[in-house]
This record gives C-alpha cells, sequence and structure tokens, in this order.
C-alpha cells in the first residue's frame, strides 16, 4: 500500500477546515482588514460575496496601504484567487501553500461558496505526528 493510499484513507481533509476567522467582506473597509491582520499571522484573508469566494487579500498589500477608508471592493485588483475545493488531496493541499506561499488555504464548495479554510501550521503540525513520514 502506497503512501498517498494511506493518507487517502486515514485522513480526510474536510476534517481540518477552519472557520475560527471570518472571512472579509466587500463592503468592510481597509482599516477592518489592517486591524485584522494586526492581530493574526496570517499571509492572506479571504474575501466573500455573499458566501461566494472573490480571492484573498495579502497583509504586504493591505498594510501598505494609507487610505484605510476604501472599501475591500475597491481592491479587487489586489486579489490573489487560490483556493482547493473541499475534496482536495493532501499533496494538492501542500502544492497550494507552496506555490502560493501564503499560510492559510481558502476551501470551497464545488459551488465555489467559501466554506472555511487551511492554516499551514495545522497541517504541518499534522504531518509532523505522521511517523511514515
Amino acid at each position: 500500500m502506497g503512501i498517498l493510499t494511506i493518507l487517502q484513507q486515514n485522513m480526510q481533509t474536510s476534517d481540518y477546515i477552519v472557520k475560527d476567522v471570518k472571512p472579509l467582506r466587500l463592503n468592510q473597509q481597509v482599516s477592518d482588514a489592517q486591524q485584522l491582520f494586526n492581530s493574526l499571522t496570517f499571509t492572506h484573508l479571504p474575501v466573500v460575496a455573499d458566501d461566494i469566494y472573490m480571492g484573498c487579500v495579502a497583509e504586504a498589500d493591505i498594510t501598505a496601504l494609507v487610505d484605510d477608508k476604501r472599501t475591500i471592493d475597491e481592491l479587487r485588483y489586489l486579489f490573489d484567487t487560490f483556493y482547493v475545493e473541499e475534496n482536495a488531496n493532501w499533496f494538492d493541499l501542500l502544492k497550494e501553500f507552496a506555490v502560493n506561499d501564503t499560510t492559510i488555504i481558502p476551501v470551497l464548495s464545488n459551488e465555489k461558496k467559501y466554506l472555511g479554510y487551511f492554516e499551514l501550521s495545522d497541517i504541518l503540525h499534522l504531518f509532523n505526528h505522521t511517523p511514515f513520514l
């Protein structure tokens, strides 16, 4: 039995979806995002409109903005659109973390509804405690 088969049988990625931090909404002000980034260690935050995923804003982009009275909607040109679907396998998930240089990955349903996110620290902790890896 291969390692991929063991991972797929024993660890469902959907069991590790986190919902602790609510996504940003398009009508929120940049200052709201700046405050949230100040209290978190995330590199990105997801943005939704009526629970439909719009993209992620990066901490580096948000903290560099001086005009914090603008809305998140006015920053759509800064959105990154990486995500995984709820049935993603572990190796695709790790690839997304690496390719997008992020600490969270949004999780979407097949209809692109936002379900939550995976945190890199949770996933690394899980793999750290997997003896055959």
